[in-house]
């Protein structure tokens, strides 16, 4: 394992002391949370992957999703090229591709521990890190740890369950602050339906919450109404004390997700990422069925 290294910016660089920009997610039509962070000390790319569901409503990705996602593959290399920080909060290939290993070329990575997860998400990890021999990168484990940048601060959590019953593993929830502005990146922690969870999106007092959202097309099955209970309750109090929750991913693969927030005040604060950008949603997926049949416009 190799060490960190600091990243030395212009004082003066970028007005913004914190501009967030999801550049992939399933309201812009992939899997994905890929984002972009910048502050005047750093710029830092997270989770910098894009998958399609191989199989959804019984049928495969639709030419509309294949072409959604080479798009997103273009804003994710155009962004990396750009990056001086790339964090990998887990290794399941929606944040993650190990065939795109030259994105890490000369930079510095953030890694997920993989002693600290699941079997599986260990193979991929070494899988990874393997290839990752192959360029010029540093890189050290980021579970629990906080990394200053100039002003600029990244707080990681310890692990915590990709989901209720942890057979998906762990994830790393993120933390960036700067110059009096936070931002919160929760990674697929299908929820917060933890305590822990909860505790460290309000410990950082962040103005934006990235929110991956309980799986609502498993509501039932192997996500229990228990569950979304319990993370209605937690998402009642982040929309009470954030300014605007992003919540995508997940519970985007339903094409009509938003009825099942209804309950929520404050609900005008919680966007998707399309929205955040001031874009159309593209539900592909959640739509796969329709977009077979041309029910949904090109």
């Amino acid at each position: 394992m190799q060490g960190g290294r600091p990243v030395k910016r212009s004082p003066t660089e970028g007005a913004n002391p914190l501009r967030i920009v999801p550049l992939a997610a399933e309201s812009l039509g992939v899997r994905s949370m890929a984002t972009w962070v910048e502050t005047p000390d750093v710029r830092i790319l997270i989770d910098p992957g894009a998958a399609l569901a191989p199989l959804r409503q019984g049928l495969s990705p639709h030419q509309q999703e294949i072409l959604a996602l080479e798009s997103a593959w273009r804003k994710i290399r155009d962004r990396a090229l750009k990056a001086e920080v790339l964090i990998i909060t887990h290794y399941h290939y929606d944040h993650l591709n190990p065939d795109q290993v030259d994105l890490f070329q000369g930079k510095l990575l953030w890694l997920k521990d993989p002693t600290r997860t699941n079997r599986s998400q260990r193979m991929r990890a070494r899988a990874f890190l393997d290839r990752l021999k192959n360029v010029k990168a540093t890189w050290t484990w980021a579970d629990g740890h906080t990394f200053h940048i100039g002003h600029t601060h990244i707080h990681f959590s310890e692990p915590t369950p990709h989901g209720p019953g942890g057979r998906l593993g762990t994830v790393i929830q993120v933390a960036i602050e700067s110059r009096g502005r936070s931002f919160v990146y929760t990674s697929d922690i299908q929820g917060p339906f933890r305590d822990d969870q909860l505790a460290f999106i309000l410990a950082h007092a962040p103005q934006c919450v990235y929110l991956d959202g309980p799986p609502l097309y498993l509501l039932g099955q192997h996500y229990s109404t228990t569950i979304f209970e319990k993370v209605l309750e937690n998402l009642q109090e982040i929309l009470a004390t954030v300014d605007t929750v992003i919540l995508d991913h997940h519970p985007l693969r339903v094409a009509n997700w938003r009825s099942y927030f209804h309950r929520l005040t404050g609900t005008s604060r919680m966007v998707s990422a399309a929205e955040f950008l001031g874009h159309l949603e593209r539900l592909l997926e959640a739509n796969r069925r329709a977009l077979y049949s041309d029910a949904v416009p090109m």
